[in-house]
């Protein structure tokens, strides 16, 4: 039997590389690194990494680097923590996860992308579905008919090196509806890379976090060697 301790162990994280900010007018920024204090607290009170890769976009905020929550979310999260939360041996798992479980989830690729988008999304349900899971996934033409729809990011995504975005189920336990890919980043990737980042992606939508939250500030954004994974009770591990 198949043991997933989180996301990291289900699937390889890509590296981010680090960069200055980049100069664009005003107007053209869509991205800002100012985060208010309160904001960072909740964020680390949610359990998430506030050190690096911390943006906030709109109205919402891109935590560690590619999760995708608004104020309310994390408002909400932070409150849920004393009932969601399972300790063993000092580690923390947050339980924001998909619910209604057995369930199938709907996957649409948007048309803009190129063919190899839909194969690597195709590969990336088939890793999902071969650990024979509750949840199981399907590819639709159909936006309408889809749980998770996965569409090219916004342009200023590249400029701020996010290779892509998602988010955490809702408090009624369905997907996170959106996955945004950089196109920029990916067109140039191999099919195997691609099928990882996509994998990560959908990760997070039914209610996967990072298996590594803490990223190092001495060495440009790479991941240190301290897990804060756990086990999730009742899935496979290995």
């Amino acid at each position: 039997m198949i043991k997933i301790t989180s996301l990291g162990m289900l699937i390889s994280s890509v590296a981010i590389s680090c960069q200055n900010q980049p100069d664009l007018p005003q107007e053209e920024v869509m991205i800002s690194v100012v985060i208010p204090d309160t904001v960072k607290a909740n964020i680390a009170e949610a359990g998430f990494d506030t050190t690096s890769r911390l943006f906030k976009e709109a109205d919402r905020y891109v935590v560690e680097g590619d999760i995708l929550l608004s104020e309310e979310e994390l408002k909400r999260l932070v409150s849920a923590k004393s009932d969601a939360v399972t300790r063993s041996a000092g580690d923390e798992l947050y339980t924001t996860l998909v619910s209604g479980l057995p369930r199938e989830l709907k996957v649409y690729v948007n048309a803009k992308f190129n063919k190899e988008y839909t194969k690597a999304t195709e590969a990336a349900v088939w890793r999902y579905n071969a650990l024979d899971l509750a949840l199981r996934f399907t590819i639709v033409a159909d936006s309408s008919l889809a749980d998770i729809q996965i569409e090219p990011s916004p342009d200023y995504y590249a400029d701020w090196e996010i290779y892509g975005t998602a988010g955490l189920p809702s408090n009624g336990g369905d997907p996170y509806p959106k996955i945004q890919l950089n196109t920029a980043n990916y067109d140039t990737v191999g099919l195997n890379v691609l099928t990882t980042a996509i994998a990560h992606k959908i990760g997070h939508c039914i209610g996967l976090r990072h298996a590594i939250s803490y990223y190092s500030q001495n060495d440009c954004h790479s991941v240190s060697t301290t897990s804060k994974s756990t086990h999730i009770p009742n899935t496979p591990t290995d």
